[in-house]
């Protein structure tokens, strides 16, 4: 797993590394009591907006010396051996579900079908 932690750029955060391990601490304490071994999981402070450890190391961040968003994603292990890669959910499902709320169901207007 990797947790991307966005909004380093923030001007209440500035790119800091107490904020960054604050984080850290809460989310890894909540993976934890999920049943996630937090030994194994990635957190990288990142900024979007700027781009910051997305792709390429930031200046803006020295103190952080773990991988880049792209570099922890390419190191996620692949399916284990023996097992079938999950087949693609056909797009026009997926494009349902965005539109499905469950006070009134799925969304009938003209761009739309009915289930």
């Amino acid at each position: 797993m990797v947790v991307a932690c966005n909004k380093m750029d923030d001007k209440t955060v500035s790119y800091g590394q107490a904020r960054y391990e604050e984080i850290v601490k809460e989310v890894g304490s909540y993976l934890k009591k999920v049943g996630y071994n937090v030994e194994k999981v990635r957190f990288i402070p990142i900024s979007g907006w700027n781009g910051d450890n997305m792709i390429e190391k930031s200046e803006n961040m020295p103190w952080y010396k773990g991988p880049t968003l792209l570099e922890a994603l390419d190191m996620l292990a692949p399916d284990p051996p023996g097992r079938e890669a999950a087949a693609p959910a056909p797009a026009g499902r997926l494009q349902d579900w965005r539109y499905w709320h469950r006070a009134r169901g799925p969304c009938r207007d003209r761009h739309h079908a009915p289930w």
